[in-house]
C-alpha cells in the first residue's frame, strides 16, 4: 500500500466511490437506507458507521464477502487497515455481471412529497400530462380544473413518474398558505431552502435555477395570478427550467399550456350492469378503497354496487367528493348516502345556474359533511377558517375555544375529513385545512357576522406568540422556537398585515416586529423582515407612535437586517435613530446596541481608529443594562471577535470567544454555544494551533447541525478545510472547501461562496497548479466587485498569499491571462469550474 493510499480516509474513499457511481448523497442514503446528512458527514469523516450501518453500506456498495471485514473496519476506524478495500473499485464491480447495482433512484436533489394513497383511475391522463412536459418546446403547463378535481394530487404523480429525466429533479412548493401574489417568490426561495439575502429575490432564484435542469411545482396559483409575471421572467432567465402548475384559472402568460383535469370516468349504470365491470371503474374504485381505509371489513356486494356506482354520479367523480363521501361509509351504508344525497344535493347547489355544475357538486359534498357536524363543530369548523396554513391545539382553543372543548371538536372534524392532522419533528399534532373546504369555512364564518372578531383573535395570538419567541429563541429552547415559527409563519403574515390595518394594533404589530429580526435573519427572510419593519415603522408614524419603545426596538431590528443585506447606508441612519431614542427613553438595550452597530458600520467602512471607541461604548453599556441583556452581551462578544480579527489582535479575539461562549453556556443556547466553538477555533488557526482549531469547529458542527443553523454549518466546514489545507490533507480540505460552497450556494449566501472559492484556489495552488488557482482568483475578485462588500481580513490574507504564489509561478503574462478568464466568469461558472477541480482531483 503506498503512501497516498494509507493517507486516504474513509470519507474520501466513499465521496469517490459514490461519484464513480453517479450516485448523489440522496440517492446513496436512499438506497442503504439513511439520512441524508448522514452521509454527508461520513464523506466529511465528521462520522463514523455504527457496525450496523457499515454493514447496510457493504451490502449497498456490494462489496465483495473476502474483504467485507476490512471494509467495516476501514468504515469503523477511518484509515485502511490494508490496501484491499482502498484498490477495490465500486463501479468496476458494478459494471460486470449480475451483481450490477440497481439503475438510480428517480430522486435527485429536490423532494416531491410522498403521496399518503395510491392514485387511482389516473394513468392516461398522467400519460398525457407528462408527454406535454416533456417535450422540447414546452415550458410552461398549467393543470386547470375545479376544486377537488384532483389537481395536485396529479401534479405529484407526474412530477414523480418524469423527476429521473432531470439533473435536479422536481421540487414542490405550496402556495395555498399564501395571501398575497408578493409571497411566491418567497415561497419559492423557501422550497429551494435559498437564503433570502436581501437582495431581489427574482434576480436571486435566477441566479440559483440558471444551471440547473429541474421541474418547479407550483400548487394552487389561481389565489396569486398577479404573480404569473414573475413566474414569466423566471422561466425567461433560466432556459432548463420548467414549471408545472395547478390551478382553477390559466395565468394568461406567453408559453403557457393549459391542460384541462377531468373528473374521473364515471361508470355507466346502463351498459355494465356487472360487479366486476363497475368496480373496475376508476371512480368507483376510488370510493372503495376509501370506503375500506375507514371500515377496514367494507366490501362490494351484488347489492350495493349500484349505490356506489350512482353516488360516484351524483358526485361527478370529483375525487375530494367522492372521498368525503366515502369516510361516511363507518356512519350509512351505500343506500343510506344514496339518499342523503338526493335529499341534500338541491338544497346545497346554492351557486349560479351558469356556475360549472362540478363546483356545485363539490360545495355539496363539502356542504352535505357540514351538516352532518352538531352545533358547537360548526362553530369550529367556521373559526378555524382563520387559520393560514395550519395551527397547534393551543393557537384552536385561544382563537376558537370560547364555546366548548376544542380537543372533542377537532377530534370529530378530523373524523369528519374536514381537518387533517401531522406531527411535528418534537411530535407535536398540527391541524390543517384543505383550502377549498377552509374557503367554505370562512363563508360560514361570515355568515355567523364573526369575521373580525374571531379575525383580531388570530392576530392578536400570533402576535403575542411572536413576542414570547424572543425569549425561547434566547435560550435551550431555540431549536423548538425555530421549527414553531417556521410552522406558522403563514399565520405571522396574516397577523402582521391585520396590525397595519385601520382596525390593527399596530403597537402590538411593533413588539413583535422587534422580537422576530433575529429569526428573520437566521431563517434566511432578511428581505421579508426588513418589509413588514418599515411599514410598521411607517404606519405607526402615522398613528404617533414614534416616542415609545417599541417603535425603537424596531428601528434597531431594521437597521441590523439593512445591515446583514449590506445597505449600510440606511443602516447606519436607523441606528442613530435608534440610538437617540434609546436615550431618551432610557432603554439600555436598544441604546447600546445601536451605538455597538454603529461602530461596527464605521469599522467595516475603515472609519478610522475612533471606530472601535465606539464599539467599547455600545458594548459597556448592554454590560451595565444587567440579566436583560444578557443574550445581547454574549451576540455583541462574538461580533467583536471578528472585529478584532481585523486588527490581528489575536489574544483579545480569544477573550471576546471565551467571554461570549461563557454567556451561550449560561442561556443554553445551541447555536451560540456552537458558533463561539467556531471563533475559537477561528483564534486557533490564526494561531497556527491546527490540532486545537479543528477540535473547535468539530465540537461546533453538531451544535450547528442541532439548531438547523444553515448560514454556520458552511461556514465552519470552510474553516475546518483550511485547518486540513495547512495540515497537508489535501483530498479532505478540496472535499470540505467543495461541500462548503455547495451548502452556500443552496442558501444564496455569495460571500459564503467566495470564500470557498478562495480556499479551492489555496488547494490549485499547493498542489502546483497556479493557473487553475489564478483563474479562481479572478472570478473572485469579479464576484466581489458586484457584491460590493469587501472580505475579511483573514480571507484578504489568503487570497493575497495565493495570488502572489500563482503569479511568481506563472509569469505575469500567463498569470494575467488566466486572471482575465476568471474575471469574465459568471458566479455559476465559476462555480461549475470550482466543480470541474474538485470532480477532476476527487
Amino acid at each position: 500500500m503506498d503512501r497516498m493510499d494509507s493517507e486516504i480516509t474513509f470519507g474520501q474513499w466513499l465521496r469517490r466511490q459514490r461519484r464513480a457511481l453517479d450516485l448523489t448523497q440522496v440517492e446513496l442514503a436512499a438506497r442503504v437506507p439513511c439520512a441524508k446528512g448522514t452521509i454527508r458527514r461520513l464523506e466529511a469523516d465528521d462520522l463514523r458507521p455504527s457496525k450496523l450501518l457499515a454493514e447496510r453500506l457493504a451490502e449497498t456498495l456490494l462489496i465483495p464477502e473476502q474483504i467485507r471485514a476490512n471494509f467495516i473496519l476501514f468504515a469503523r476506524n477511518g484509515t485502511p487497515g490494508d490496501s484491499s478495500i482502498v484498490s477495490f473499485s465500486v463501479a468496476a464491480g458494478a459494471g460486470s455481471g449480475s451483481s450490477a447495482m440497481p439503475p438510480p433512484p428517480t430522486t435527485r436533489r429536490y423532494l416531491i412529497p410522498a403521496a399518503p394513497n395510491p392514485l387511482i383511475g389516473r394513468l392516461h391522463t398522467t400519460n398525457a400530462a407528462s408527454e406535454l412536459l416533456l417535450r422540447p418546446d414546452v415550458r410552461l403547463v398549467t393543470l386547470i380544473g375545479p376544486p377537488g378535481v384532483g389537481k395536485t394530487r396529479l401534479a405529484l404523480q407526474v412530477a414523480q413518474q418524469i423527476q429521473s429525466r432531470f439533473r435536479e429533479g422536481a421540487c414542490f412548493v405550496a402556495l395555498a398558505p399564501l395571501h398575497n401574489a408578493e409571497h411566491v417568490l418567497p415561497a419559492i426561495a423557501q422550497a429551494l431552502e435559498l437564503l433570502d439575502s436581501g437582495r431581489s429575490l427574482a434576480a436571486a432564484l435566477a441566479d440559483r435555477l440558471r444551471g440547473e435542469e429541474m421541474i418547479l411545482v407550483l400548487d394552487n396559483f389561481e389565489h396569486v395570478t398577479s404573480a404569473a409575471p414573475d413566474i414569466a421572467a423566471l422561466l425567461t432567465a433560466t432556459p432548463a427550467l420548467k414549471v408545472l402548475c395547478t390551478s382553477r384559472v390559466p395565468l394568461r402568460i406567453l408559453g403557457e399550456h393549459e391542460f384541462i383535469v377531468p373528473p374521473l370516468a364515471l361508470p355507466e349504470l346502463a351498459s355494465q350492469p356487472v360487479t366486476a365491470t363497475l368496480a373496475a371503474n376508476p371512480a368507483v374504485a376510488l370510493f372503495v378503497a376509501r370506503a375500506c381505509a375507514v371500515q377496514p371489513g367494507f366490501e362490494i356486494r351484488d347489492d350495493n354496487i349500484q349505490q356506489i356506482a350512482e353516488i360516484c354520479r351524483r358526485l361527478d367523480g370529483l375525487p375530494l367528493a367522492v372521498e368525503l363521501a366515502a369516510t361516511r361509509i363507518k356512519l350509512f351504508s351505500p343506500a343510506a348516502l344514496l339518499a342523503r344525497l338526493d335529499r341534500r344535493l338541491p338544497f346545497l347547489t346554492g351557486g349560479t345556474r351558469d356556475a360549472p355544475a362540478r363546483q356545485r357538486t363539490l360545495e355539496a359534498a363539502i356542504g352535505w359533511s357540514y351538516d352532518l357536524l352538531n352545533e358547537l363543530e360548526k362553530i369550529y369548523l367556521a373559526r378555524l377558517g382563520v387559520f393560514w396554513g395550519g395551527w397547534t391545539l393551543e393557537a384552536a382553543e385561544a382563537v376558537c375555544g370560547d364555546t366548548g372543548d376544542a380537543i372533542n371538536s377537532l377530534v370529530s372534524l378530523v373524523d369528519h375529513s374536514l381537518v387533517q392532522t401531522s406531527h411535528t419533528e418534537q411530535g407535536e399534532v398540527r391541524f390543517t385545512m384543505l383550502e377549498t373546504i377552509r374557503e367554505f369555512a370562512l363563508i360560514r364564518l361570515h355568515e355567523r357576522a364573526e369575521a373580525p372578531l374571531i379575525q383580531t383573535r388570530h392576530a392578536r395570538y400570533f402576535l403575542s406568540l411572536a413576542i414570547e419567541s424572543e425569549h425561547g429563541l434566547q435560550g435551550p429552547e431555540q431549536v423548538a422556537w425555530m421549527q414553531r415559527l417556521n410552522a406558522d409563519h403563514n399565520n405571522l403574515r396574516a397577523a402582521f398585515a391585520w396590525s397595519l390595518s385601520s382596525q390593527g394594533d399596530v403597537e402590538l404589530g411593533l413588539q413583535a416586529g422587534a422580537a422576530l429580526w433575529w429569526f428573520w435573519w437566521t431563517n434566511g427572510q432578511v428581505g421579508e423582515g426588513r418589509q413588514w419593519l418599515q411599514e410598521l415603522l411607517q404606519r405607526a408614524t402615522a398613528a404617533g407612535l414614534t416616542v415609545t419603545t417599541p417603535y425603537g426596538r424596531t428601528l434597531l431590528g431594521a437597521g441590523i437586517l439593512a445591515f446583514f443585506a449590506g445597505d449600510f447606508e440606511v443602516a447606519m441612519s436607523q441606528f442613530e435613530q435608534a440610538r437617540d431614542l434609546g436615550a431618551q427613553l432610557n432603554d439600555p438595550i436598544t441604546h447600546g446596541y445601536a451605538i455597538f452597530m454603529i461602530g461596527t458600520v464605521l469599522v467595516l467602512s475603515n472609519g478610522g481608529d475612533n471606530a472601535y471607541a465606539v464599539v467599547d461604548q455600545g458594548a459597556l453599556i448592554l454590560h451595565q443594562a444587567g440579566a436583560p441583556a444578557v443574550w445581547h452581551v454574549g451576540v455583541t462578544s462574538l461580533a467583536r471577535t471578528l472585529l478584532s480579527f481585523q486588527q490581528g489582535h489575536l489574544d483579545e479575539a480569544q477573550q471576546y470567544a471565551d467571554a461570549g461562549m461563557a454567556v451561550f453556556r449560561q442561556l443554553g443556547q445551541p447555536y451560540g454555544i456552537g458558533l463561539a466553538f467556531n471563533y475559537q477555533g477561528d483564534v486557533a488557526r490564526l494561531r497556527e494551533d491546527y490540532g486545537v482549531a479543528a477540535e473547535r469547529y468539530q465540537t461546533a458542527l453538531p451544535l450547528l447541525r442541532q439548531a438547523n443553523a444553515r448560514s454556520e454549518i458552511p461556514a465552519v466546514l470552510h474553516n475546518l478545510a483550511h485547518v486540513l489545507l495547512a495540515q497537508g490533507h489535501l483530498f479532505r480540505a478540496e472535499a470540505l472547501f467543495a461541500e462548503a460552497l455547495e451548502l452556500h450556494r443552496e442558501i444564496g449566501n455569495r460571500m459564503g461562496v467566495i470564500e470557498c472559492l478562495i480556499g479551492l484556489a489555496s488547494v490549485a495552488v499547493t498542489q502546483d497548479q497556479p493557473r487553475r488557482g489564478a483563474i479562481l482568483l479572478g472570478a473572485v475578485d469579479s464576484l466581489l466587485a458586484l457584491l460590493n462588500v469587501p472580505l475579511f481580513a483573514a480571507e484578504q490574507a489568503v487570497y493575497q498569499r495565493n495570488a502572489e504564489a500563482a503569479s511568481h509561478r506563472l509569469g505575469l503574462q500567463a498569470w494575467e491571462e488566466a486572471y482575465q478568464a476568471g474575471r469574465a466568469m459568471t458566479l455559476v461558472e465559476a462555480i461549475n469550474f470550482a466543480n470541474i477541480i474538485s470532480e477532476t482531483q476527487g
